[in-house]
């Protein structure tokens, strides 16, 4: 056997035979470690990467040491602390090596009527990203494109569902189908399923209706955030 030739890393200096593959150059170490920072900062905004469990609230860090694998309702005005608390446990997921999904409910929603757009052709960019346009080709984006990594996602994290409409109103028929759906096979799955919004779950059973809130209550633990808009006080 070929005597394997050792070369320095990249991050830490050392001499080592066993390189990551993911990350040429690196070692095993220093290559896991890139590859949970690039996992961080796809999934966590800039803004919320500083966010640790051990800056909640001692109520808060309870209801997450004792989730036994139930789902998260965080609910409570804007500017509460929603979004930093599941940054925070987005955090914790990826660290200890699950596949966590994050998106916003408007930005899902706009991607799945983008798919009624036929046909909607996309293409990799000289970036790294993709650009859509349209035309003929095998690589048609479609409903179950852009819902398939949230049904299969170790923890599914959704941002701010129901916060396009008012108090009193009803979502459409689409939003209903589609969060229904998602919450359906993931509870089927016994995959977890991490929720902020304004609205309370009995506000949620009006705006969708029933079915959908009583999934969130059979799925999740239930928190409201109190307090005021934490954004508007900071720039007082």
């Amino acid at each position: 056997m070929a005597k394997q030739s050792k070369h320095n890393c990249k991050k830490c200096g050392k001499l080592c035979h066993v390189f990551n593959d993911d990350h040429p150059g690196y070692c095993t170490e220093c290559g896991k470690e890139l590859l949970l920072q690039q996992q961080l900062e796809t999934v966590i905004p800039k803004l919320y990467r500083s966010a640790r469990i051990k800056h909640l609230s001692t109520q808060l860090q309870d209801v997450i040491q004792h989730l036994n694998g139930d789902g998260l309702f965080l609910w409570g005005v804007p500017g509460s602390g929603k979004t930093y608390a599941m940054a925070a446990l987005e955090r914790k997921f990826i660290y200890q090596g699950f596949n966590v999904e994050r998106i916003s409910w408007a930005a899902l929603s706009l991607k799945i009527r983008d798919t009624f757009k036929q046909p909607t052709v996309r293409h990799k960019s000289d970036s790294g990203g993709y650009k859509y346009d349209y035309g003929e080709d095998e690589d048609v984006l479609s409903e179950q494109d852009v819902i398939e990594p949230l049904l299969q996602a170790d923890k599914l994290f959704i941002e701010d569902i129901g916060t396009g409409k008012s108090e009193g109103s009803y979502e459409s028929d689409f939003a209903i189908r589609t969060l229904e759906r998602i919450l359906d096979e993931r509870l089927e799955n016994c995959l977890p399923t991490f929720i902020t919004t304004n609205k309370s779950v009995e506000e949620i059973a009006i705006s969708f209706d029933d079915r959908i809130a009583s999934r969130i209550v059979g799925g999740c633990k239930i928190v409201k955030l109190s307090g005021e808009d934490r954004r508007k006080n900071q720039k007082k």
